[in-house]
């Protein structure tokens, strides 16, 4: 648990995974809240006397676009600090819930247009064109020095093994793939499901039936798949029989 005061709601992860904005009203009015994403650092960043709801970073992180009730229901967007607020649609209708535009490359490799703040009409409103699903997120990953004791038979005792742990923006499923590091080929590929926010695998059984042998591989993780799939994350792992 991240939080405590008041009731908070609607998070939001940043894009670099280490930020999440929220919305809460411990100080008597619902206004938007970032933190880090081990919950540290707190800090109000609107102050409107009514209602601040659904914060959404945009896909480079440098603002948030959000509901805001002063007055009629607008969507506006503001710096990561409150500064800067933009209204983008005020609404004709009841505009609720921003999503964001994801950034994509022109055909000459240059960066493309601006994102868009998209909004959710409500039940009975005028549709709203629905923005692409952003892409996951992963970050943190890390694992415990591997160590398999074997019998003779081959088989490996509860108790050893590692623990992979990793970080998601949202849920999706995990490609998790060991190489031997100097070798080519796949040693083993696991694919598990992984919700938002902090994850945790653990690998104590054979893998393609017997022990890893002792050495150094590379451990590499993807989230999500298509154009919703993460930038692969890896790191060395070290693995000592006994």
């Amino acid at each position: 648990q991240l939080t405590s005061a008041g009731t908070s709601r609607f998070p939001s992860w940043s894009p670099d995974g280490r930020q999440i904005a929220f919305t809460s009203d411990r100080d008597g009015d619902e206004d938007i809240y970032v933190m880090n994403r081990d919950g540290s650092a707190q800090t109000r960043i609107t102050s409107s006397p009514r209602s601040d709801r659904y914060p959404a970073f945009s896909p480079d992180g440098s603002r948030i676009a959000f509901r805001s009730s002063q007055g009629a229901q607008a969507i506006v967007t503001m710096n990561l600090d409150g500064t800067d607020l933009r209204e983008v649609a005020a609404g004709r209708a009841r505009d609720i819930q921003p999503t964001w535009q994801p950034l994509r490359a022109s055909v000459a490799g240059g960066a493309g247009p601006a994102p868009i703040a998209r909004v959710a009409a409500p039940a009975g409103g005028v549709p709203a064109t629905r923005a692409p699903a952003a892409r996951v997120l992963i970050s943190g990953l890390r694992a415990t020095p591997a160590r398999f004791r074997t019998r003779a038979a081959g088989s490996v005792r509860a108790g050893v093994g590692t623990t992979i742990r990793f970080t998601l923006s949202a849920r999706a499923r995990v490609r998790l793939t060991i190489r031997r590091v100097g070798r080519r080929g796949v040693t083993a590929s696991l694919l598990r499901a992984g919700s938002a926010g902090s994850n945790r695998v653990r690998i104590s059984g054979l893998v393609r039936g017997r022990p890893l042998q002792g050495g150094s591989y590379t451990l590499t993780a993807v989230a999500g798949a298509g154009v919703r799939a993460s930038a692969p994350a890896s790191v060395r792992l070290a693995v000592r029989n006994r």
